[in-house]
């Protein structure tokens, strides 16, 4: 299933058991890739027949942090996308691509939640914190958000006022778990201070599970700040 939001440049992309969503920001001849997601299901399907429709030629894939649900189907896309001449570049924080490059499906949850394995999968680029990617007319600034795991980002599309959350924040005021491989409370709520201090006013909020957000993001983040209390 295929919907556009933010006015028409993002495309939300929600078909996997495991209610993970994928997101596509387009302009011109340029994509932005957010969590491709889980590829035994129809998922990556629609997101290869979206892009081959839609007259982009260069894709940039990038995740908001490391576990299975969000990219697992990223060396099957970058393959697929690639032999029909796509340009691909797959993106990370660096904190974690060592664990996607080498497979660990400890880290990454494949194993313990999701009973599978996390095929390899090579990293371009590794971005850090205030990192800027052009997609088209859209600039695309990387967080580095760490709590959730230690690698986890938000991507803020400031002429949008979109923000992708990751598994750090969601639409319900709840934050993303602290009880997996590499997560921490602690930085969790430095985390959201540090979202809290940098972007203000209205922004269309698109987590990583679950509905979308439009709204105040400092309310839903004080939301957030209270449940970790």
């Amino acid at each position: 299933m295929l919907r556009e939001i933010g006015e028409g440049a993002v495309v939300q992309v929600h078909e996997n058991p495991y209610s993970s969503n994928t997101y596509i920001v387009v302009s011109g001849t340029h994509a932005l890739v957010v969590d491709p997601g889980i590829s035994t299901t129809d998922e990556v399907c629609e997101v290869r027949r979206f892009l081959e429709v839609s007259g982009v030629r260069d894709v940039y894939v990038i995740h908001t942090h490391m576990h299975f649900d969000h990219v697992a189907s990223t060396a099957v896309l970058r393959r697929y996308l690639s032999s029909r001449g796509f340009r691909v570049l797959v993106l990370h924080h660096r904190s974690e691509a060592e664990y996607l490059e080498r497979g660990d499906n400890y880290v990454t949850l494949a194993v313990p939640f999701f009973d599978s394995v996390l095929e390899p999968t090579q990293i371009d680029l590794v971005v850090t914190d205030g990192y800027k990617v052009s997609i088209g007319e859209y600039t695309v600034e990387v967080i580095h958000t760490p709590g959730h795991t230690i690698g986890s980002i938000c991507l803020v599309v400031p002429k949008l006022r979109v923000v992708f959350t990751g598994d750090t924040v969601f639409s319900d005021g709840v934050p993303g778990r602290v009880d997996v491989p590499t997560s921490s409370p602690r930085d969790l709520v430095s985390s959201l201070l540090k979202l809290r201090s940098r972007l203000h006013g209205e922004y269309l909020v698109l987590p990583g599970h679950g509905r979308l957000y439009r709204g105040l993001l400092e309310e839903l983040i004080e939301r957030c700040l209270r449940y970790l209390a």
